[in-house]
This record gives structure tokens, sequence and C-alpha cells, in this order.
């Protein structure tokens, strides 16, 4: 790096003024990230991975990393109808007056700041197998975790509430760095719903970190909505770890988010496994929004199915990159990629890439993708029945994005998407 780039990026970090619990957990990856972090900067355009998403709006700003005692409404962010503990994280750091938390039998939840040793050395598991290479924004996160849970489902237990994670941001300026780990042990399951919204319209950042191991028979459900405002940031990072006969699912909704990232990271380690990665986005005035996705097939017998679909409207822009590996053991392997996008905009754009690498001789394995305009038959059909031109693009939009949203589970996360999408005025039901 150049010394100005250096030195403004130092000036970056040292601005935030907090240090993670990980030194605690982790204190050999604590230190080889701190070290990542003097050593790396910011991804550029020139980074493939970051090709078509700039950070120099983050890089450029400046945030506050600091807890809030701001009394909150959480009405508009729960979701009628789910039984469920609900965790609430304001600005990165857990409010225990705001949550609403009760006892779910064979499920244990420490605080990240307060592990027992036997929770310290599976944390410290988990982060250690993120990557064998720690990049910019791994290193920033493990060296500035606000706070977070860990969630631990004992062996055969089917968890009889879901688990409602809250990240909200409230602060103008403020950057919130919250994980959430788990581990699913054998023949276990477990619903999570990850919501991250801004309050009042707040230029803010967040930077969350979801890490789980799904150990052999079990199940892991995520729905991850994001309604973080036209002003908000967000880059997130799942990386999931699957052994054999497990099931894992994640849902992510994008309904609204000024520059958003998500990477997903999924592992499947054992025979059998299933995957699904479904997700929808629809960015509009100058929004950017954008998927990359790893799949990882490190064993025979498995199969993973990716469905992403995108709405693009006035200026925005969206990216997919969706990378499957079948290494050379996981032969008998199934893997399908679909991205597909709607323009209402000549002036939106998407940069879509979805990619296979196989080094086995018997799987199967698809990839595609679409991107235009509504069918014009299908627009004069609904005009033609007294539907106006903008109620026939909703409609159509609706049965678009249905494919993915009603993949959702749980009815009551499923009908919230659908409300939050009709409050936008993007569907007509």
């Amino acid at each position: 790096m150049e010394a100005t780039a250096i030195s403004k990026k130092i000036e970056w970090v040292k601005s935030l003024s907090t240090a993670s619990t990980l030194s605690t957990i982790a204190p050999e990856l604590a230190a080889l990230s701190a070290q990542a972090l003097e050593t790396t900067d910011f991804p550029t355009t020139r980074v493939e991975d970051w090709k078509y998403t700039r950070t120099t709006r983050i890089s450029n700003a400046k945030w506050n990393v600091a807890p809030s005692a701001q009394a909150i409404d959480l009405t508009p962010f729960l979701i009628e109808g789910l039984d469920a503990c609900v965790y609430v994280f304001l600005d990165g750091f857990f409010r225990s007056d705001l949550s609403s938390v009760s006892t779910i039998e064979g499920v244990s939840i420490e605080s990240i700041s307060q592990l027992s040793d036997d929770s310290k050395s599976a944390v410290a598991g988990l982060l250690a197998r993120r990557h064998s290479k720690i990049d910019f924004f791994t290193a920033l996160h493990n060296t500035h975790i606000t706070d977070g849970i860990y969630v631990r489902v004992k062996r055969n237990t089917i968890a009889t509430k879901a688990i409602h994670c809250l990240f909200l941001q409230s602060t103008e300026q403020s950057f919130g760095l919250p994980i959430l780990a788990g581990s699913l042990e054998q023949n276990s399951q477990l619903h999570v719903v990850c919501t991250f919204a801004t309050i009042g319209g707040v230029n803010a950042f967040t930077q969350a970190a979801i890490d789980w191991e799904v150990e052999s028979n079990a199940q892991l459900n995520i729905d991850k909505i994001q309604m973080e405002g036209e002003q908000s940031f967000h880059l997130s990072q799942e990386n999931i770890y699957q052994a054999r006969d497990s099931r894992f699912t994640i849902n992510t909704m994008t309904v609204d988010g000024n520059w958003v990232r998500n990477n997903l990271n999924i592992r499947l380690d054992g025979e059998n496994c299933l995957t699904h990665l479904n997700g929808i986005y629809l960015p509009r005035g100058t929004q950017h929004v954008d998927n990359h996705t790893l799949v990882d097939h490190l064993m025979p017998h498995c199969e993973s199915n990716e469905l992403y679909k995108g709405v693009m409207f006035d200026q925005s822009k969206a990216v997919f990159n969706g990378k499957v590996y079948v290494r050379p053991d996981a032969q008998k392997t199934n893997a399908y990629q679909t991205n597909a996008n709607i323009m209402m905009s000549d002036d939106a754009s998407v940069n879509t890439k979805p990619e296979l690498e196989i080094y086995a001789d018997d799987v199967k394995c698809s990839h595609g993708t679409t991107t235009g305009q509504f069918n014009e038959e299908a627009l004069f059909y609904l005009k033609a029945r007294a539907i106006g031109p903008e109620n026939a693009k909703k409609l159509l939009t609706a049965a678009f994005l249905g494919d993915v949203v009603n993949k959702i589970e749980n009815e009551a996360v499923q009908s919230f998407v659908f409300n939050q999408l009709q409050e936008k005025n993007l569907l007509w039901m």
C-alpha cells in the first residue's frame, strides 16, 4: 500500500476507538487479525470479488462505535404471530431492557462477552474456520466486535421457539459490528430470524457476522430481512459448516438499503447435505445491492440450490456472483444456481456471474441467469382487464418475487416480508 493510503486507513481504524472481546476468546486469531488490519487496505474494484462494488463511501466517512441508551419503539420490527425469543442489538450492542427473552428447553444462549470456557473454545473454532486468508473486513470485524450471542442447541432438540435477533441502528454515523454464532448438535433443529433496520432514516453502518456449525442430521433455517433505509450501509458475512445429513436454508430478503453487501460461505463437509440459498432484492434510486455466494462441496451425495431474483428501479445497481466448487471427492453432487432480474428502468444495471468450478466427473450441475423487462403480452392481458399499467407491473412483480418469498416456511415471517414490500408501494396483491 502507498504511505498515504496506510496513513488514512490507520486513522480510520483508530477513530473507531473500540476493541472486541476476541482476544479473550481466541488470542491467536486476534493477533493475526490485528496484523492483517495493519497490512491490508479497503478492497478496491481492482480486486475481483469487489469489481463492481466500491467501498469509498465507507472509507471516506467517519463512524462512531458506542452503545446507545435511547428508548425505541420495536412495534414496526416485531413479527406478528412469530413465537420467538427476541434479542435486540442497538447500534451494535445488546439491550436487555428491550429484549424479550425466555428459556427454550435444550437451547443455551450466552453473551459473547461472558462465554464459558467450553463456549469460548467452540466460538474460537468457528471463527478460525472462516478463511485461510484474513481480508480487511474480516480483520476489522474480528478486532472490533461490539457484541453478540452464542447459541447452542443440544442433541436431539427441536427448538419450540424461534430466535429473533433485531439489529437496529438509531444514531447518526453509528457503526455496529455484532456477531451471531451457534452450534446445532446432532438431530437438532432451530429457526433463526435476523432483522436489520435503521430508525429515523439515520446514516449508519452495520457489519454483521453469522457463524454456525450444523452437525449431523441437524437442520438450521435462517430468515434474514434487510430493511435499513435509504442512507444505510450493510455488510454481512454468513459462514456455515455442514456435517453429514444436515440441512441448511437461508432466505435473504433485501427490502431496503443504500449500500448492501451479503457474503455467504457455505461448506458441505459431509455426505448427504442439503443446502438452499434464496434471495430477493429491489433497489431503488441509486441504491446498490451485492450478493456474493460460495458453496463448497467437499463430500459426495450432496445437493445445493440457489435462487436469487431482483427487480431494478431508477438508477440502482445490483451484483450477483455465485460460485460453486465441486471437489474431487464430491461425486454424485447436484448443484443448481439461478439468478433472474427484471429491469424497471433503462438506467438501472445488473452485473451477474454464476460460476461452477467442478473437479468431479459424476455430477449434475447447472447455472443460469436472465435479465430483461416484463412480458408485454402479460401487461396487455392485465390492462385489458381494467388493471392500470402501474398496478399491472406491481402485480407481475409480486408473482415474480413470490417464487422466492414463498420459500420462507414460517407463515408469519412470509407475511411480514410481503407486507413490507406492499408498504413501500412495490407490490399490488
